[in-house]
């Protein structure tokens, strides 16, 4: 019964720790990368393609 609860520690912890640290590792490369303009310039776009100015 004991191993049983040890794996629902790692799948209820461990996974979504490591799905976290790799998302904020990709997300810090893409700010060094300079993604940061491009999906700004995308976002202001589309917003004002959806508002029917541009």
């Amino acid at each position: 019964m004991k191993n049983k609860s040890n794996s629902n520690i790692v799948l209820r912890y461990l996974i979504p720790a490591l799905l976290l640290t790799c998302a904020v590792g990709f997300i810090i490369y893409g700010i060094f990368d300079g993604e940061v303009n491009a999906v700004l310039s995308k976002a202001t776009a589309l917003c004002r393609e959806c508002v029917g100015i541009g």
